[in-house]
């Protein structure tokens, strides 16, 4: 048997001297296929070293955050209770915001069942009288005052046919351009501030007038300076408005506040 594994080995060496001499290039690739054996067997030594490790020094298992026990010095976050939350406050505790602008306020003085006589004042200062239709549960179309409330004063930039009549009529040809609107009003369209003589001459605007003549058993609240006041008081507001300045008009009722509930003499 011994005999059998000399002869091979020699065998082995005479061919690898005989290989060697008539490819001498062979030797190159020998020598990268060792090089790359000996690469491969690092290898896989290194990987069975490491897991060798994890096998007999395995790391310990990770506590989860809710055992971590909370020790007396770690900061608690605080329970809010009704007594530690005196501080907060509702949008109702902070004050609103200053409108600034021009505030018209319609005081609505009396009722009698016909019309509705007011007073109104700019920024805090009485101007003049206002004249609209009477109170109505029911709307009834050219014959009902509009709700009360707050609402912007702009012009209404349409041409209207009322808006034309104006602008041709020699009294308003030199200043007026467009009707003075009340916007956003429930249920009505078209509210305008301008002058008349009495609550016919209103489809739910507002007349204005710094004189009247009280209702008598033959006749309702009469105006009689109601276009000169119109006049100053549109061109008042038209100066501001032409400025970018914002206008508003604040309506309350007559039992909305203490004051006349009869004549205003």
């Amino acid at each position: 048997m011994g005999s059998v594994v000399r002869f091979i080995l020699i065998l082995i060496v005479v061919f690898a001297v005989v290989l060697l001499a008539m490819r001498p290039d062979v030797f190159d690739d020998i020598w990268l296929w060792i090089t790359g054996l000996i690469g491969l067997i690092v290898k896989l030594f290194e990987k069975a070293w490491d897991f060798l490790k994890t096998k007999f020094n395995p790391e310990p298992a990770a506590v989860p955050a809710a055992a971590v026990p909370q020790h007396s010095f770690q900061k608690q976050p605080e329970v809010r209770t009704p007594r530690n939350m005196e501080d907060r406050r509702t949008l109702a505790d902070f004050p609103k915001p200053t409108f600034k602008g021009i505030t018209l306020e319609l005081k609505r003085l009396q009722d009698d069942g016909v019309s509705t006589l007011g007073a109104l004042s700019i920024d805090g200062s009485f101007y003049c009288y206002t004249l609209e239709d009477t109170y109505r549960e029911k709307k009834l179309k050219g014959e009902t005052r509009i709700p009360a409330g707050e609402y912007v004063v702009d012009f209404n930039r349409h041409l209207t046919k009322m808006t034309q009549r104006y602008r041709d009529g020699e009294f308003y040809s030199e200043w007026f351009s467009f009707h003075l609107e009340l916007k956003n009003v429930p249920g009505f369209l078209g509210v305008y501030i301008h002058n008349g003589g009495h609550h016919e001459h209103t489809d739910g605007c507002i007349l204005v007038s710094t004189d009247y003549v009280e209702a008598t058993d033959e006749k309702p609240v009469t105006f009689t300076n109601s276009r000169n006041t119109f006049k100053d008081l549109y061109i008042k507001l038209k100066e501001q408005l032409d400025k970018g300045v914002r206008v508003r008009i604040i309506i309350t009722n007559e039992t909305d506040f203490k004051g006349p509930n009869s004549s205003l003499s």
